[in-house]
């Protein structure tokens, strides 16, 4: 894919860690290594597009968001998960909106 991989690293960190999972927790609900998840997070390795989605879905954002930081956020169904995304992007926009 043709976008900036450190961004991508960056969102994917702290979409990640806004809902309380560890590498190793996301590497196993996403079916990959806990040795790649570093990579990703870091900008250094580019994740296949079924990956990206895999990622996506139990981050519950969109892919789009994730490549590029925009496009509407899938909160599912559970409303406590929602609001916890929710608040967590809200802050995570502040954050970009500061520097």
């Amino acid at each position: 894919m043709d976008y900036d991989l450190e961004a991508f690293g960056n969102r994917l960190l702290r979409a990640r860690l806004g809902i309380g999972l560890s590498q190793r927790e996301f590497a196993e609900a996403i079916g990959a290594s806990v040795g790649s998840i570093p990579g990703y997070e870091n900008g250094k390795n580019d994740p296949r597009m079924s990956l990206s989605k895999k990622m996506a879905d139990v981050l519950g954002v969109s892919v789009a968001w994730l490549i590029s930081g925009e496009d509407v956020v899938d909160f599912g169904t559970d409303p406590e998960k929602a609001k916890k995304i929710r608040e967590y992007i809200l802050f995570l926009n502040s954050q970009d909106n500061s520097l």
